[in-house]
């Protein structure tokens, strides 16, 4: 950072003004613009506070259309990391765009500004009315930023102020659902470590581990309010997939007449962490490099997206892409569609044998099941994942370790002949019981992998399910032992991936995945307790002719 801020100006250059429709817009900036004038500045809010900024601005003069940052992490941080030297990053080295970053009203620069359940939005519109009051700023503002730093996007957009172009929210929810922190009724442990350290939501979030009033209130979110074209930022391996999934078609439903058409889908084999910033790379291992965006997907489509819709670029990319660009990790090929997932896509069932064997065939025996045993005090373990703790792995991992235990049972189709091409959710219907002295709940999950020819188990997706909310996630059921239960089981990330030939598709199911989801200590408590070594119990999946459990994949 101090070698770049040896080359530049110490003041910001003062420009004429010119028209929001000057030819400047479509012409190459000086080479000048290419170096960068950073400022710090206070940003007045409404309500009498300051919000702490850093402005970057290219020294070409002129006026320039602006990238809106809105950070809780340290916006000097994010400075250094997306304007350092130590790396390309195609959207923070353009000449084309200033940069305004924020810090977050209560967060490092702007703690002073702190008010306890003040509206976020509020503050995405006084910076916007800040920026188009500056000297540099030709009037138009884009928003782009990840994880938090997308969420707020979404809040600033509701306020549809009329000098915000378009969006792009990376790897980000709108709003917080039982699904989301209880996907099957389970607690989301290493996640809420996270969230609830950062934002003081553990203790909230627990006093409601049932989907109440709290939670239909929780994850309202007015996508009616949402009017310009966004570009939606997700990864198959992200902590935050089906949200941002789930908000691109909301938009493209019910979003206002720009952003039903000019939003769009980016759907990449990424991890949450996968935004490159500079020197990053010594933080992950060889196998999460895999799933980082090492060739700037994102900032070149991020660029490509401001361009055309702040800049009016002619012969822009944008105007050819697919409602739904999406990454296959199977084949390595991006594919475009017109709605993800794909409507084309057919649901195919894979029956569970006692065999250990996945089959399109349906089993015929009666009686058949397949039992294992579950500690409580030695719960079977996350290995890879959507997760966020940096003691635990990301992404894609080999799940030969834990198939090892001997705490599940591991099944798998015979070597495909042909590829097997997965689009969208994957779910399971488990027809299961439970036994052990004084047992009154347990928990199904499963891990879906790709199994290599070298016996490589490559885990791609999880999913996990109480007993005791079989019925409903509203009202629990009082759990028999021995009795044969009826199981859902939705695996919690929407993928694309091309099993390929000489491969297998496998399906690793235990009672644990700790610690990404809480563990279930069979005794009908909702959330594990350190002090108690819980209730061993054997666990059934019945997988006969009178009870069958599948797991079913939607097949392109």
């Amino acid at each position: 950072m101090g070698l770049l801020l040896g080359l530049v100006a110490a003041v910001i250059m003062q420009c004429a003004p010119v028209s929001l429709t000057d030819p400047v817009k479509t012409q190459p900036p000086p080479p000048e613009a290419f170096l960068k004038t950073f400022s710090t500045n206070a940003i007045p809010t409404i309500d009498g506070k300051y919000l702490a900024a850093t402005t970057v601005i290219p020294n070409g003069g002129g006026r320039y259309p602006v990238i809106l940052i809105q950070t809780p992490y340290d916006k000097e941080d994010l400075s250094n990391s997306y304007f350092s030297l130590l790396a390309a990053q195609p959207l923070f080295d353009s000449a084309l765009y200033a940069f305004v970053i924020v810090d977050w009203r209560g967060f490092f620069g702007s703690q002073a500004a702190a008010v306890s359940g003040y509206d976020r939005g509020k503050d995405g519109v006084d910076c916007i009315n800040w920026i188009i009051g500056q000297p540099w700023s030709d009037g138009s503002v884009g928003t782009w930023g990840v994880s938090a730093l997308g969420y707020i996007q979404y809040l600033t957009m509701v306020k549809q102020h009329p000098a915000h172009k378009c969006a792009v929210p990376i790897f980000a929810h709108s709003a917080y659902r039982y699904s989301d922190i209880y996907p099957g009724g389970v607690y989301r442990k290493e996640y809420m470590l996270i969230i609830g350290a950062v934002y003081g939501l553990d203790a909230t979030f627990r006093q409601h581990p049932y989907d109440d009033l709290f939670w239909t209130l929780s994850g309202q979110f007015p996508i009616d309010k949402l009017t310009v074209p966004v570009l939606v930022v997700a990864g198959a391996y992200d902590v935050d997939n089906r949200p941002a999934i789930d908000i691109f078609n909301a938009l493209r439903a019910s979003g206002g007449v720009n952003a039903r058409e000019g939003s769009r889908l980016l759907l990449g084999s990424w991890i949450h962490q996968a935004v490159r910033a500079g020197g990053a790379d010594g933080e992950f291992t060889e196998q999460e490099m895999k799933f980082i965006d090492t060739d700037n997907v994102i900032q070149r489509k991020s660029l490509a997206f401001f361009n055309y819709h702040m800049r009016n670029e002619t012969g822009n990319e944008v105007s050819s892409w697919s409602v739904a660009s999406v990454h296959d990790y199977g084949s390595g090929i991006w594919n475009g569609f017109a709605a993800w997932p794909p409507p084309g896509a057919v649901r195919k069932r894979w029956y569970l044998h006692k065999s250990t064997v996945l089959s399109e065939t349906s089993p015929s025996s009666a009686g058949d099941t397949v039992t294992y045993q579950y500690r409580p005090i030695d719960p079977s373990p996350t290995i890879g994942g959507p997760t966020l703790l940096d003691t635990l792995d990301k992404g894609p991992h080999d799940q030969r370790p834990i198939q090892s235990r001997g705490d599940g049972v591991f099944f798998s189709t015979e070597t495909l002949s042909t590829p097997i091409r997965v689009r969208g959710m994957v779910h399971a219907l488990f027809n299961v019981s439970t036994a052990g002295d004084g047992v009154s709940d347990t928990d199904f999950a499963i891990r879906l992998t790709d199994i290599h020819p070298d016996g490589t188990s490559l885990l791609l997706s999880d999913g996990i399910a109480r007993l005791k909310l079989h019925q409903s996630y509203q009202t629990p059921d009082t759990i028999q032992a021995n009795t044969v239960y009826s199981l859902v089981i939705e695996l919690c990330n929407q993928i694309s991936h091309t099993f390929g030939t000489g491969h297998k598709i496998g399906i690793f199911v235990t009672s644990a995945n700790y610690s990404r989801f809480d563990k279930n200590m069979n005794n009908g408590l909702d959330f594990s307790e350190m002090l108690s070594p819980g209730v061993v119990v054997n666990n059934t999946v019945h997988c006969n002719s009178g009870y069958a459990s599948y797991i079913e994949l939607p097949i392109e």
